[in-house]
């Protein structure tokens, strides 16, 4: 069948017969008519004529064909008909009640129940297909009356799960899609249908297991419930509030998700892996329902190795183990939620303690550890918890008090610490050892008091066997990280005992551990068990524990036992306090104090002399086998030895090991050792380098324990800082760098780098803490005091000054930053030539100063230059480096600084140039505003000499701000100048910027003029070349070129300077002071241009970018050529001009060039360029702005007056070009859309043809919720969602933008700067708008026509019209509402007579054009007409009411304002769309009338502090307040009194108050 061979009048004719004989042949018709627009008429013709035909077809036994074709009519043309297909029957009739029901009494033989069931079958899915049709294709309103329709949902949900999959996969797909996804349905209306009766029908599909394509049938129920419940804001699902129930005044609700909360116990989350992935996700989106799932979901059996046990355990823990939910605060309130809510979502009561106990007690150790796991992940949900109070910002009381409740609540349903201590102590499986304590750690974290009474033994964590223990395997690991960690809570610990010592137990942990974890918890339990005693010295900066295990990893395995029994026993001495038994110790004090005659005692650690103190007992010791006493040598050697490197005197280290070599002469196999020990660290003592490395030594020792070149080897090889190590290594390499400073290596450039570069390595992974440490290290005396400020190690000093700088590696408090600090005190008060050297030191060590210190050195130095002056003026270049950083001290920090300090440093900055010159040069602007014109001329005594002997740069800039702030000292120097002109020249390149400030201070009272400008000619002469040549000095000798004669001839020597690489901006003022000095004729100046042009063509069309200089050429050379227009007009030839736009083409993203086009077409006639060539390459270009997405707002409006200026100027009007404008115009409310959208509106009347007949047909699409208009080949969009985003902000005061505007440069370039329209991209042009639905309507005057017009926002769009401040398109509107109304009486719209009733008001109030409605009654027309063609609105029967009770609508009040305001149902949403018209009302300050009248500004200020308006309400209120604020209106909310607490919403300034507001307002 083809459309050709229909006759469609005969069809109409017989359908009669048709559809009662071949029903089929109506679909085949339909079909072949997809596309013909006569199709509509066709299907009038049987919803009109023939609807109890199809009634009757319905209720017969074969009603298949009339369901056919019932949903070819409503899905032709993608649903054109739909809405009459859907009006045209009674769905809640029993016709279609009984196609979903399936028999249910069939007493025939067993063949025939077989026929009637797959009869039954086939017409529920048939009927099936028909509603999935209505709800792909229907409106709104069609959609929502079919779901309230309970005669078909009932039976749809009640039969479904004996349906077939493909129609189940089509019917899911579409509730997906057109109701829970779709966000125009609200949720309410989602909720009702999708309750938990219907869920819970389509839950037993999940026991469906057949396949579509493939997919089981149950998979994909899977993912319509995921799609529908577990997406926070989507669907079923509100958004996530956290653990948070509703507030108070929220409808009295306990949660939100009401619906899911009631479906989540019909889960089978034991039995079927895809529901219980559904309740978590469930959980997961909606945690405010979790607490009481959780709490009513307990296990029905006992703690026994059951599949229900371990699926309880392993739901419990994924739940558990989910990040915790957001917000965890209120974002209202702030508050936290209930304690009952946290603790169930924490430990459930589901999994309370009498299952606990069981568990714990079952003789099946699987059971048990399920337990303690689901335990584990309750302590780790809790520790989330305190983690995110504290983190809070809620005051520490409440954070204390808030987690004492928490864990007390908990505390209580856990069972008793000592149940876990005995399975801990009973337990020899691997897994539940470690599971246990865990749970004992969580214990002493969480719950401390419970477990600290129980006064556990140490012994029972500690009695580990080794030899039966693999460090290797996670779980064992696991669990020696755990006791490690509870070792920290246990009090009274004998850390260094003698038997079981615990120092012991974790040393020996961490040598035989690899894994980074565990050792870096065994040294955090170390370091704080070895700060509680006294045996280091304060002085140490590391702690003690790292040299010790640093000197351990030497010692070879068999010998380890041996050492740390040693180590042991030694610390345990030094904790006894048994020092009177210390002879060593006796002694040594005694010697230390004779040798240091202040009484102080060098710093030193009792355990160095303990270690010591202790080798002849163990050296007598028969039990210890001669290699073991060589390891404790040895290990003592390279902890004292890092001890010393950390901060303890060598010279004490070396007293102690000279004690022992008399006790070495009875044991040989030690005497060597002792002696090479002794040598060392007496080398080490006086920081003397080693001869030959030591052998067999670590890594660490190796950097220090080696000769120069090994060192150097070592490092660019080897060298790698270990984190846990880090402190130490920089504190050997920091006695390193002593030891090869004192013995002449003086470059250290390669060590420095190498400490630089692994600080900065470091500072990634430290803490506060440790960062300290750090900088403690780097700022102390320990290793570098023999150096800092020393004369022979300058150098050194400068390198490790911009180490400490650059790593921020320094402490304001440390050693290096006092100590310089008191030296730049001392040599300022005190100063002397011999202390010079020190200069740049101290200046390098200012930057580590504090802010404090630095004011106090500013007014030392500011004393120092005013006591002291001939001692700076004679030493002014030693000191600078010090003096440039008090330049900028003083400058920047605003500290004082006296005229005769600044007198002084002005003239020895001028005199010779130093490191106070370059500071003072960039300062200088700043210093000068404190200081006078006589202080400054005092101070410049010496610019002849200094000028006369030539200077530099730096100075020179000095100089220039000196002129712009005395004209007298511009004067003596142009005297200077004039009288020394062979000077002048020969230094013109150095003083080409001090020619041109002079320039421009010219006091012809002391200066002849005419020799000036005698002189800046002579000077130009001599240097045209240089000056022309040159892009940063052409523009700096403007002055002078100024002052100076020059010739016409100049133009031709500029204009060979310029080339596609040198495109100097510069040059065009030069060409205005040249042309301006000289007559320069109209055809050079259109050469000049046309020259340009040509060049700018081959840049242009060579380059793809262009860069900044480009542009800035671009635009100067667009204000010479406006400047010269009448020069260039019928002169410049049009090939020239052709080219150069056609190679912008380009460039048309460039504002720059966009700007010059149309410059350009402003400077030409007519006849210089062919505009209909460069117009169609325009529209056609695919990098016009106007195609482009991410263009800016500029370009495109630049690219619309391009447009619309060739248009006007070649007129170039012709039905192709108004098409590729169509096609480029987008109808916004935009500046750009605005100029295409008069240039189409003048395109109409030069052609009369009207836009409209350029559209050949129009689609709705409700997939995309668009109506899609075909234009030629291409096509336009129309969403009704901006288009009651128009009509919400509605622009009424535009006015059309007259193209007369368009033929004169300067007015052009206002419009396109124009700041008094409110350009709204996110809105439709009124003009467009006009156009479009003119459009709509014309295409095919039918009922669904109409129906769109109405129901899809745009007939708005026209009512808004009326309030339009512009005539002629009001009377545009009301012709088309005239029109309309008339259209109306020949079609069957349901609601045509609301309609007409609505339209009839606003033609009565409206009688003629001339009249305006206000904004807001236009708002209100327009939201009505919307809302009668949408039964299923919340306004809808309060609309229909207030015009059918009313005969006349009175214009100057606010229509329904207390009836919104005081609504007997629904009172939010009434509220809010009362709102919304108010807000949309408020445009000009003469709406404002209307608002006082009804006092609506004090009733909803009074609204705003009511409890029963949510936080949506209480914004839209304080939008109308600021809009009033906005319209300078703000003091009329004060006179009104209707203010209250919502002045805080409004800017505290009544300056913005306009009167004329007020005057209009209160008139």
């Amino acid at each position: 069948m083809d459309a050709s061979t229909i006759d469609l009048d005969a069809e109409i004719r017989n359908l009669g017969k048709i559809l009662i004989e071949h029903p089929a042949h109506v679909e085949k018709v339909l079909h072949t008519l997809e596309l013909d627009n006569s199709a509509l008429r066709y299907i009038d013709a049987i919803l009109n004529s023939h609807i109890k035909q199809l009634y009757r077809n319905l209720s017969s036994n074969s009603p298949l064909h009339t369901l056919s074709t019932l949903r070819a009519m409503a899905s032709w043309n993608n649903g054109v008909a739909c809405s009459r297909v859907f009006q045209a029957f009674d769905w809640s009739s029993k016709v279609f009640t009984k196609m979903l029901q399936l028999s249910n009494q069939m007493n025939s033989s067993k063949r025939n129940v077989k026929r009637m069931r797959f009869a039954s079958s086939k017409k529920r899915s048939s009927f099936i297909f028909l509603l999935i049709t209505l709800i792909r294709y229907g409106t709104q309103e069609v959609r929502t009356e079919l779901i309230n329709t309970k005669n078909i949902t009932t039976p749809l949900f009640k039969g479904i799960c004996n349906d077939e999959p493909i129609v189940l996969k089509d019917l899911l797909q579409t509730w997906l899609t057109y109701i829970i996804l779709d966000r125009n349905v609200n949720r309410a209306t989602k909720i009702f249908y999708f309750n938990e009766w219907s869920l819970n029908c389509i839950l037993s599909l999940y026991s469906r297991e057949e396949e579509i394509n493939g997919v089981p049938l149950y998979e994909l129920v899977h993912k319509f419930f995921l799609r529908a419940c577990t997406v926070p804001g989507e669907g079923l699902c509100f958004f996530s509030m956290g653990w948070h129930a509703p507030l108070k005044f929220e409808a009295n609700k306990s949660v939100y998700n009401r619906v899911l909360q009631s479906l989540l116990p019909s889960l089978h989350i034991y039995t079927d892996p895809l529901q219980r992935e559904l309740c978590l996700k469930i959980l997961s989106a909606c945690p405010d329902i979790s607490a009481s799932f959780l709490e009513r979901n307990s296990l029905n059996t006992e703690a026994t190795l059951s599949s229900q046990w371990i699926c309880f355990t392993s739901f419990l823990q994924t739940f558990l183990n989910m990040d915790l939910p957001e917000p965890f605060f209120h974002p209202e309130t702030k508050s936290t939620p209930s304690i009952h809510s946290i603790v169930e979502n924490v430990l459930p009561a589901s999994f309370s303690k009498p299952l606990m106990l069981k568990a714990l007690n079952s003789s099946d150790k699987l059971v048990c550890y399920l337990g303690l796991n689901t335990l584990l992940s309750a302590f780790k949900r809790l520790k989330a918890v305190l983690a995110t109070i504290d983190k809070s910002e809620l005051s520490s009381e409440r954070k204390i008090s808030l987690t004492a409740l928490i864990t007390d609540v908990i505390s209580n349903r856990l069972p008793d610490a000592q149940l876990f201590i005995q399975l801990y102590t009973t337990s020899k499986q691997e897994l539940l050892t470690d599971a246990v304590s865990k749970v004992i750690l969580y214990f002493y974290l969480f719950f401390p008091e419970t477990v600290l009474k129980l006064k556990i033994s140490s012994n029972v964590f500690l009695g580990i066997d080794f030899s039966s223990f693999s460090i290797d395997r996670p779980f064992s690991r696991s669990h020696l990280q755990s006791i490690v960690q509870i070792l920290q809570f246990l009090p009274d610990i004998k850390w260094f005992e003698l038997s079981n010592s615990p120092f012991i137990f974790l040393t020996s942990l961490y040598l035989r551990s690899e894994y980074s974890q565990l050792k870096d918890a065994v040294v955090k339990v170390l370091e704080d068990a070895l700060a509680e005693t006294d045996i280091v010295s304060p002085c140490l900066l590391v702690s003690p524990i790292i040299p010790m295990l640093q000197a351990l990893e030497a010692i070879p395995g068999e010998h380890v036992d041996s050492v740390l029994q040693y180590a042991n026993a030694c610390i345990n001495r030094c904790t006894s306090r048994v020092y009177a038994y210390l002879d060593a110790s006796i002694s040594y004090c005694k010697e230390s104090l004779l040798d240091y005659q202040d009484g102080m005692v060098p710093p030193f650690s009792p355990i160095s002399i303990v270690l010591v103190e202790q080798v002849p007992f163990l050296l007598k010791d028969t039990s210890v086998s001669q290699d073991a006493k060589l390891c404790i040598l040895s290990w003592i050697f390279k902890s004292l030895i890092f001890f010393g490197c950390c901060g303890e005197s060598f010279e004490c280290l070396s007293k102690l090991f000279k004690g022992l070599i008399s006790v070495m002469a009875d044991y040989d196999f030690a005497a060597s050792h002792t002696n090479a020990f002794s040598q060392t660290i007496e080398k080490l003592a006086g920081n003397k380098e080693l001869e030959e490395s030591l052998p067999n030594l670590d890594l660490l020792s190796s950097l220090l324990l080696t000769n120069e070149d090994s060192f150097w080897k070592i490092v660019s090889t080897q060298f790698s800082i270990q984190p846990r190590f880090a402190l130490l290594y920089f504190s050997i390499l920091l006695k390193k760098l002593a030891i090869l400073l004192i013995n002449g290596k003086p470059d250290m450039k390669p060590l420095l780098g190498l400490l630089s570069e692994n600080v900065q390595l470091f500072l990634d992974l430290v803490d506060d803490h440790l960062y300290l440490n750090l900088k403690n290290i780097f700022s102390s005396p320990v290793n570098l005091q023999s150096f800092v400020m020393h004369p022979d190690y300058t150098e050194f000093n400068l390198q490790y000054a911009d180490l400490l700088y650059v790593t921020d590696a320094f402490n304001t408090e440390g050693y290096i930053s006092k100590f310089s600090f008191q030296e730049t005190k001392d040599l300022f008060n005190h100063p002397r030539e011999d202390d010079l050297w020190k200069m740049p030191l101290l200046a390098k060590y200012m930057e580590l100063w504090s802010h404090d210190q630095i004011g106090s050195v500013c007014q030392t130095i500011d004393l120092f230059i005013q006591e002291h002056t001939l001692f700076v003026n004679q030493h002014c270049c030693s000191i600078s480096p010090v003096l440039s950083k008090y330049i900028s001290y003083v400058s920047t920090c605003k500290q004082e600084l006296s005229e005769q300090t600044f007198e002084v440093l002005l003239k020895n900055s001028l005199t010779q140039f130093t490191e106070l010159s370059i500071s003072l040069s960039e300062h200088i602007c700043q210093l000068k505003e404190r200081f006078s014109e006589a202080c400054m001329i005092k101070a410049s005594e010496t610019l002849e000499s200094v000028l006369l002997e030539g200077c530099d740069d730096i100075r020179v800039n000095i100089i220039c701000s000196l002129i712009n702030t005395s004209s007298e000292i511009a004067s003596r120097l142009w005297k200077l100048f004039l009288s020394n002109r062979a000077l002048g020249s020969q230094l013109c390149k150095e003083y080409i910027g001090l020619y041109s400030v002079l320039a421009q201070k010219v006091d012809t009272n002391h200066v002849p003029l005419n020799e000036v400008e005698e002189w800046c000619t002579f000077i130009l002469e001599m240097n045209r070349e240089y000056i022309l040549n040159n892009l940063s000095i052409l523009a700096i000798a403007f002055p002078m070129v100024s002052l100076g004669r020059v010739k016409p001839s100049l133009i031709d020597e500029t204009m060979s300077k310029l080339s596609e690489d040198y495109l100097p901006y510069e040059i065009f003022e030069l060409l205005r002071i040249i042309t301006s000095k000289n007559e320069v004729s109209s055809s050079k100046v259109a050469n000049v241009c046309s020259d340009i042009l040509l060049l700018l063509t081959r840049v242009f069309s060579s380059n793809d970018g262009l860069d900044k200089n480009v542009s800035s050429f671009v635009d100067y050379f667009g204000v010479y050529l406006v400047d010269n227009s009448e020069s260039v007009k019928n002169v410049i030839s049009k090939t020239v001009i052709d080219n150069f736009l056609e190679s912008t083409l380009r460039h048309l993203q460039c504002k720059s060039i966009l700007e010059f086009n149309l410059k350009v077409l402003f400077s030409v006639q007519t006849g210089q360029c062919n505009s209909s060539k460069i117009l169609q390459m325009i529209l056609a270009h695919e990098g016009n702005p106007l195609l482009l997405e991410d263009s800016s707002n500029d370009n495109k409006s630049l690219i619309a007056a391009t447009i619309c200026k060739l248009t006007i100027m070649g007129n170039n009007y012709s039905l192709s070009i108004m098409d590729q404008i169509i096609r480029l115009f987008k109808g916004r409310y935009t500046l750009h859309d605005s100029i295409l959208c008069e240039l189409l509106r003048y395109m109409e009347e030069r052609l009369n043809v009207s836009i409209a007949s350029r559209y050949k047909g129009w689609v709705i699409t409700n997939d995309e919720d668009v109506i899609t208009m075909s234009i030629k080949d291409r096509s336009s969009v129309l969403e009704p969602r901006v288009a009651l985003e128009s009509i919400h902000h509605y622009p009424s005061d535009y006015i059309p933008i007259q193209l007369e505007s368009l033929q004169n440069l300067e007015i052009c370039e206002k419009l396109l700067k124009a700041s008094e329209f409110e350009w709204n991209e996110k809105i439709y042009h009124p003009l467009f708008a006009l156009g479009v639905v003119g459009a709509l309507y014309h295409t095919n005057p039918q009922v669904s026509n109409m129906q769109v017009i109405l129901q899809q926002h745009f007939f708005g769009l026209i009512l808004m019209g009326l309030s339009l401040h512009n005539e002629q398109l009001r009377a545009a509107s009301f012709h088309f509402i005239q029109h309309f109304l008339l259209g109306l009486e020949d079609q069957k719209l349901r609601e045509r007579h609301l309609v007409k009733l609505v339209l009839s008001s606003v033609i009565v109030n409206v009688s003629s054009p001339s009249q305006r409605l206000s904004t807001l009654m236009a708002n209100f027309y327009a939201q009505s007409i919307s809302i009668i063609m949408r039964p299923s609105h919340h306004m809808f029967l309060g609309i229909n009411r207030y015009f059918l009770q009313r005969q006349h609508i009175d214009t100057a009040d606010i229509p329904m304002f207390y009836e919104l305001l005081y609504p007997s149902s629904d009172y939010t949403k009434c509220l809010s769309w009362l709102l919304s018209l108010l807000l949309a009302g408020l445009q000009k300050g003469e709406d404002l009338k209307l608002y006082l009248r009804r006092h609506v500004f004090e009733t909803i200020s009074t609204l705003y502090e009511s409890c029963v308006v949510n936080k949506e309400i209480r914004e839209a209120i304080s939008k109308i307040l600021l809009r009033v604020e906005a319209l300078g209106a703000g003091g009329i909310l004060k006179k009104h009194n209707a203010v209250y607490s919502l002045l805080q919403l409004l800017p505290q300034n009544e300056n913005t108050l306009q009167s004329k507001s007020l005057n209009i307002a209160e008139a």
